[in-house]
C-alpha cells in the first residue's frame, strides 16, 4: 500500500491470494502456478516458455492393479516372484494405518524374515521388543520419525502406498462406492 497526494494505492500484494503455488529446481526447473487463460497465453508467448499442464482430478480407475500391469499372468512375474514371499518392503513417508485391513495377520503370514532388524513403535517410545505391540506377522515394524509421535497414518497416503505395495487381499473394497472388488498389493505375502 502507498500513500499519494491524490489518495491510498492498493498493489495486489496487499490483498490478492498468492499465485505462486510451488517451485522446482531439483530434478528440473519448473513452478506451480495459479493462472487465467489470458495470463498463460502470455506466459507462452515468452522465450525459455516449453510447457504448460492443467492440474487435473482423476477418477478412481481400477482396483485391479495386478491385472491391469499383466502381472497375474500364468508365468507373469507375480507368479514367478511368489507373490514377494520373504520379502521386507519399508516406506519412509506418513506413517501407516496398523489397524487397515491391508495389514491385517490372517494367521497364513510367516513370521518376519530372521534377516529382520526393525522394531515396532506403535504404542511405545522405544523399540522393546518385549513389549506388547500392535505389529504382526504382516506389518512387522514402524518407527515415529523426527517431530512424529507415532507411526500411524493421518493423512493415508502412507497406508494408500504402502497396501499398494504389499497389501494383503481385501474383499468387497472400494471408495466412495467407486472400483468395488477385490483389491490386493503387488507383494501381498511380502512383510
Amino acid at each position: 500500500m502507498k500513500s499519494s497526494s491524490t489518495g491510498t494505492h492498493y498493489s495486489c500484494q496487499d490483498f490478492c491470494e498468492p499465485r505462486l503455488v510451488q517451485s522446482y529446481c531439483v530434478v528440473m526447473s519448473c513452478f506451480a502456478t495459479k493462472l487465467n487463460k489470458a495470463e498463460l497465453q502470455n506466459m507462452e508467448a515468452l522465450d525459455g516458455f516449453v510447457f504448460a499442464q492443467l492440474d487435473e482430478h482423476c477418477k478412481l480407475g481400477t482396483t485391479y492393479a495386478l491385472e491391469f500391469l499383466g502381472l497375474t499372468q500364468f508365468n507373469g512375474l507375480w507368479t514367478k516372484s511368489n507373490e514377494g514371499e520373504g520379502v521386507i518392503i519399508g516406506i519412509a513417508d506418513s506413517g501407516i494405518l496398523h489397524i487397515h485391513e491391508s495389514f491385517k495377520d490372517d494367521g497364513l503370514m510367516p513370521d518376519p524374515p530372521l534377516k529382520w532388524r526393525g522394531c515396532c513403535q506403535y504404542n511405545t517410545k522405544t523399540c522393546d521388543p518385549r513389549l506388547p505391540s500392535k505389529c504382526n506377522n504382516k506389518l512387522i515394524g514402524g518407527r515415529a520419525m523426527g517431530a512424529i509421535s507415532t507411526p500411524d497414518d493421518e493423512i493415508g497416503h502412507e497406508t494408500h502406498v504402502a497396501s499398494t505395495a504389499a497389501g494383503s487381499g481385501v474383499y468387497n473394497a472400494s471408495v466412495l462406492i467407486q472400483g468395488g472388488g477385490t483389491t490386493v498389493g503387488i507383494a501381498p505375502k511380502a512383510h
